[in-house]
C-alpha cells in the first residue's frame, strides 16, 4: 500500500507541476501561474482522495498532460503563421488554447516546429494518451471531446476565410490521433492480460449499471447498497442490463423534468459544495480513527481527514 501511495502521491504532484506550467505558458505571467499552482495544491494536492488506491486519482494526470500536449501543438501552429508573416507580435494571443508572449518562447517553438516529424508524433501521442484516459477513468475522456468540438468549429471557420487546406490538415491529424488510439486501447487490453486475472464479463457491472446509480435521487449518485444488490444479484449481463434500465426509466418517470434538473444541481453540490470532492460520502470511511498526539501537523492532518 505505502508503494502505491507513493505513486499517487507522485501523479498528484506532477498534476499541480503540469498546471503551473500550463498557466504559465497560457497567459505569459509567473504570478498568474503560481496563482493557478496554489489553487491546485490546496484543491487537489492536499486531497485526502490521494490517499485511495483507486482510479480517480491516477486518472489526474491524463487532462492536464494532454492540454499541455495540445497547447504545445497550438502554439506551435502559431509559430509557424508568425514566421511566414515575418511577425512576431502575430504570434501573441493567437491559437484557440492561448498565447505566449515570451520571446524565448517563441524562439524555442520556431526551432523546435523545425523538425518535420515532431507535430505527427505528438498528435499520435494525443491519440495514445487519449485511450489510456479512457481505459483508466472515462471521465479524463471529457477534455478530449471539448478538444474535437473546438478543432471542427475552428476549421469550419477556416473554411469560411477561404483557408480550405486546414480540411486536409485536419483530416490528417484525425487519422495519426485515431491510430495513437487504437495503439493505445491494444497496449491497454494487453496490459490487463498480462496481468492474469481473468475477468468474468457476465459478471461486469457496465454503463446501464452507472446510469441508474447516477440517477439515484436519495443519494445523490454516490454508492448506495441497494443499487448495487439490483447489479449484484442478476444472473448475467442481459439480466442485469435490464434490471438497471427498468428502475432507471422508473426514477425518471418519478423525477421528470424539473425534478431531473434539481438531481443535477444537488449532485453537482455534493461534488464541488466544499472542495472536498464528497470526501467521505461515498463508500465506508473511517474503519479506524486514531487519537490525535496534540501536534500542529497531527491537528491538521486530522481536519483534513475528518469529517
Amino acid at each position: 500500500y505505502e508503494a502505491i501511495l507513493i505513486f499517487l502521491c507522485l501523479i498528484n504532484q506532477l498534476t499541480c507541476m503540469l498546471t503551473f506550467f500550463l498557466s504559465r505558458r497560457i497567459f505569459g505571467r509567473r504570478s498568474l501561474a503560481w496563482l493557478s499552482w496554489i489553487l491546485t495544491f490546496f484543491l487537489v494536492g492536499l486531497s485526502p482522495w490521494t490517499s485511495i488506491p483507486y482510479s480517480d486519482s491516477v486518472g489526474l494526470i491524463f487532462p492536464m498532460l494532454f492540454a499541455f500536449i495540445l497547447y504545445g501543438l497550438d502554439a506551435e501552429e502559431a509559430a509557424e503563421s508568425s514566421s511566414v508573416t515575418g511577425a512576431e507580435g502575430a504570434f501573441a494571443g493567437s491559437g484557440r488554447f492561448g498565447s505566449c508572449e515570451n520571446s524565448a518562447c517563441f524562439e524555442r517553438l520556431k526551432c523546435f516546429s523545425k523538425c518535420r516529424l515532431h507535430r505527427p508524433f505528438m498528435i499520435v501521442l494525443l491519440g495514445l494518451l487519449a485511450a489510456m484516459s479512457y481505459a483508466v477513468k472515462p471521465q479524463a475522456f471529457i477534455i478530449v471531446i471539448a478538444a474535437i468540438l473546438i478543432k471542427f468549429t475552428d476549421t469550419a471557420e477556416d473554411i469560411k476565410n477561404h483557408k480550405r487546406h486546414k480540411f486536409k490538415t485536419l483530416i490528417f491529424a484525425i487519422i495519426l490521433a485515431a491510430f495513437g488510439f487504437f495503439c493505445g486501447m491494444q497496449l491497454c487490453d494487453r496490459a490487463g492480460q498480462s496481468l492474469g486475472i481473468e475477468v468474468d464479463e457476465e459478471g461486469t457491472f457496465g454503463l446501464t449499471h452507472y446510469i441508474m446509480l447516477g440517477l439515484n435521487d436519495r443519494e445523490m449518485g454516490v454508492y448506495d447498497q441497494e443499487d448495487y444488490d439490483i447489479s449484484h444479484n442478476a444472473a448475467d449481463r442481459e439480466e442485469r442490463r435490464e434490471a438497471n434500465l427498468r428502475t432507471t426509466a422508473e426514477r425518471l418517470k418519478r423525477m421528470g423534468p424539473v425534478g431531473l434538473i434539481k438531481l443535477f444541481v444537488r449532485k453537482t453540490l455534493t461534488n464541488f459544495n466544499d472542495g472536498n470532492f464528497c470526501w467521505g460520502g461515498e463508500g465506508v470511511f473511517y474503519f479506524k480513527m486514531r487519537e490525535s498526539d496534540g501536534g500542529f501537523l497531527d491537528e491538521l492532518t486530522r481536519d483534513i481527514y475528518y469529517n
